[in-house]
């Protein structure tokens, strides 16, 4: 019994090639001129080993497969070919692993460790794949060729261009190869002739606005739209998507720019945000197209392309008037946040006049300052206090309201038993910090519509007083004392967050010194450095004064200063001229910023 049960375990050992010595296949690669082969081993530790053998031999089977690129194929065309023809021959060659289905297996072999496949591919079965997906991918790219012709010529190019690159992506596991076929008696290469097609699809485009400069004024829209005529060769085209951007200056511009049936779109100016007196306007071909086949074997092609597109330019002269804003203050609103308001304004293209009758529009701003409750902190107690800022524009032309801009509530600590002063100051700061980006950006994205009469408040008269009775004493009149109200410092915007203000003049001698403060309203640090030859300083005589000398903090030099601005930590700039009477102009400037200030007396 126990000689039988040997026997059978041998004839299964056997069979399964356990304890067999490796197959020659195994030991030494075969050669074989009819048959492409596919050797793969996988270790039995690994999980599904049996498949991962199998894929490990289809991989080396598909290595053995040459790639031969013909001097007329499409793949010599392309600018990049070089680069990616080593990418494309990988491609070509997990293609066929994936499609080609008459894979053979000739062996197997394992032992306990290892388990091994032998696969073949008959040569002249892969030839005959090949030749039918050549004819496929003929059949297929000629037909979006022939499709994106008829649509060019109907004037609708985006069909076209989607047509010609869908013709080439069809032919990508062919572009190794010449693909002829035959056109009106005629043997054309259909790669050749889609990639031809492709390039030339934008050639005789012209983008033309029906005028080639508009007026505007900041902060509104223009009612006009301008026309913008797009044609190929004197064919409109229709179905285009344009794109709009401001190449200087900024605003908003209307959407969704599709060309109609007779190749035309309306541009809308929605708003114009900026004060630069000429603004530009660039339109061009949308670039969806351009980017979505960016890293693709064509993307060297359609890069030229794109940079090649043709431009359409309107230019926008802004008329030099400024809103005109009165300012209103109510009882108790802290002064520094007035000026910071009025500041803004002036630096967004607001003009503050003091005659309601001229007055496009009226801001009023209020703050709030409130002291909270004490809290015990790690190190020392605290005081919480709670301050806000509102302001509302509206347009006097309408009635309309322009903005509703607040913060409420802020809230900031100081440690407890500092004055009341000094914690408003430094909520003043927050607050000031907030207005200057927020407030900021709101002012440049308002419109305001400056058609119809201004609106003026009708006030009731006062009544004259009763003269009192001759006969009856006049009571004992006491003095009535009136303050100056405190002036608006002369300030001006250098960059953003960055603040230049007027102090005073002080003449010696023969020398005048104008003095400034720098601000940083910004959270950050900022360095500023000023050149002595790019800051111009003009006297009542409208004569441009020489600078002798500057200061900047600490730092004083005739040819160029230079200091770090703390953010809230006012810095000293003086200018040291010629005695003169007043500046009519000071102009501060460097390649980050710009600012002028009249009359500086």
């Amino acid at each position: 019994m126990k000689r039988i049960i040997l026997l059978f375990l041998l004839s299964v050992i056997a069979l399964s090639g356990f304890g067999q010595e490796r197959p020659d296949w195994v030991k030494s690669r075969p050669v074989n001129t009819l048959f492409y082969i596919g050797i793969g081993r996988a270790l039995k530790s690994e999980a599904n080993y049996q498949q991962q053998a199998k894929q490990n031999a289809l991989s080396d089977l598909v290595s053995e497969i040459r790639v031969e690129v013909s001097g007329n194929s499409l793949l010599q065309q392309l600018d990049n070919g070089q680069e990616v023809k080593s990418v494309f021959e990988e491609n070509i060659r997990l293609q066929a692993k994936q499609d080609i289905e008459r894979f053979q297996l000739v062996d197997s072999w394992e032992n306990d460790t290892e388990y091994w496949v032998y696969y073949e591919l008959n040569k002249f079965d892969y030839e005959e794949y090949m030749e039918k997906r050549r004819q496929q991918v003929i059949r297929q790219g000629f037909d979006c060729w022939w499709k994106g012709r008829e649509a060019l010529q109907n004037g609708d190019l985006t069909l076209a261009a989607e047509m010609f690159m869908k013709g080439l992506d069809a032919l990508q596991p062919c572009i190794n190869e010449e693909l002829i076929c035959e056109y009106e008696g005629k043997k054309i290469d259909i790669g050749n002739e889609l990639y031809a097609s492709m390039k030339g699809v934008f050639n005789g485009i012209s983008i033309v606005p029906s005028v080639s400069s508009v007026k505007g004024r900041a902060f509104q829209g223009i009612s006009e739209p301008v026309i913008i005529r797009v044609s190929r060769e004197n064919v409109p085209l229709r179905n285009l998507k344009l794109e709009y951007k401001f190449a200087s200056g900024a605003g908003r511009l209307s959407e969704n720019p599709i060309t109609d049936e007779r190749g035309e779109v309306r541009l809308y100016v929605q708003n114009i945000s900026s004060k630069l007196a000429r603004q530009e306007i660039h339109i061009f071909v949308n670039q969806a197209l351009f980017r979505k086949y960016k890293d693709t074997v064509y993307g060297g092609m359609l890069q030229h392309v794109s940079e090649n597109l043709p431009m359409g330019v309107i230019y926008i002269d802004l008329e030099k008037t400024a809103v005109n804003a009165l300012l209103k203050t109510k009882t108790g609103s802290n002064e520094n946040i007035v000026r910071a308001v009025r500041s803004l304004l002036t630096n967004n293209y607001f003009n503050i006049v003091t005659d309601p009758a001229v007055a496009d529009v009226t801001v009023e701003v209020s703050s709030t300052f409130r002291k909270g409750g004490d809290a015990q902190g790690e190190m020392y107690d605290f005081t919480e206090y709670f301050s806000g800022v509102t302001v509302n524009i509206v347009n006097n032309h309408n009635r309309s309201a322009l903005l509703d801009y607040n913060i409420e509530d802020l809230k900031t600590v100081v440690p407890k038993g500092t004055s009341a002063a000094n914690a408003q100051a430094s909520a003043t700061r927050e607050l000031i910090k907030n207005l200057n980006r927020q407030l900021a950006l709101a002012l440049k994205n308002m419109e305001v519509q400056l058609e119809g009469e201004i609106y003026v408040e009708k006030t009731t008269p006062t009544p004259t007083p009763t003269p009192p009775d001759p006969v009856r004493e006049r009571p004992e009149r006491k003095p009535v004392v009136v303050t100056a109200p405190v002036p608006a410092y002369v300030e001006g915007e250098f960059a953003e967050g960055i603040f230049i203000r007027y102090i005073g003049k002080k003449d010696y001698g023969n020398k005048s010194v104008f003095e400034f403060q720098v601000i940083n309203r910004t959270p950050e640090d900022y360095v500023l450095e000023l050149f002595q030859n790019s800051q111009m300083m003009i006297n009542e005589k409208g004569e441009e004064l020489k600078i002798e000398s500057m200061k900047l903090g600490s730092d004083e030099s005739a040819w160029n200063v230079r200091a770090m601005i703390l953010p809230d930590v006012p810095t000293q700039l003086n200018i040291y001229l010629t005695k003169t009477l007043l500046l009519k102009l000071a102009q501060f400037s460097n390649n980050k910023g710009m600012v002028k200030l009249r009359d500086l007396k």
